[in-house]
């Protein structure tokens, strides 16, 4: 008796499960659905044990980290080109602002960020990253963000016709584990 894992997964597509699934390889002719429907659609785990053996025989040599699926319910993906709802927020012209500045490097890195409204915190910083051992040069830029930063929402919208299928995945475990 082969030493197996069997895990069910719920995706939107055969791809989508394997990828997500503890296998590393799928051998060829992996979805064994059809063959799983011609053996009567074996669902008592006897049955069903011993139909996996045998798919993990036929097309895998019991290879370790290969896996076989059946597909039990079929997803849909979201195929709609903008799966989304944007909402545009009004920003007022006169909301408040806080300035910051940032700590940069040659290659334009930040290094840190002052939250301060003084130029004099940002300088000590640049100090104390000197005294922590940074060598090269700094910049000290300022930066002013809006309180309420928000200025639009997006809202995922898929298709109507969008479902999560059911994907049975099966393997021989070997160093995977």
């Amino acid at each position: 008796m082969a030493n197996f894992r069997t895990i069910e997964i719920e995706a939107f597509s055969a791809q989508e499960a394997m990828i997500n699934g503890p296998f590393a390889a799928y051998a060829i002719g992996a979805n064994c659905t059809q063959a799983w429907k011609k053996a009567g659609c074996p669902k008592e785990p006897e049955l069903l044990n011993e139909f996996m053996e045998e798919q993990l025989e036929k097309k895998t040599k019991f290879g370790t980290g290969i896996g076989l699926y059946i597909v039990l319910e079929n997803g849909y993906k979201n195929k709609s080109t903008r799966p989304y709802r944007y909402t545009n927020k009004r920003v007022d012209s006169y909301q408040k602002w806080t300035k910051s500045y940032l700590l940069v490097d040659d290659s334009n890195k930040i290094i840190r960020e002052v939250k301060s409204n003084r130029r004099t915190d940002a300088i000590k910083a640049a100090r104390e990253e000197y005294a922590n051992g940074f060598q090269g040069n700094l910049k000290i830029k300022m930066v002013k963000t809006a309180n309420d930063d928000v200025v639009g929402n997006f809202e995922y919208k898929p298709s109507k016709g969008t479902q999560l299928g059911k994907y049975l995945l099966f393997g021989t475990v070997g160093s995977l584990e």
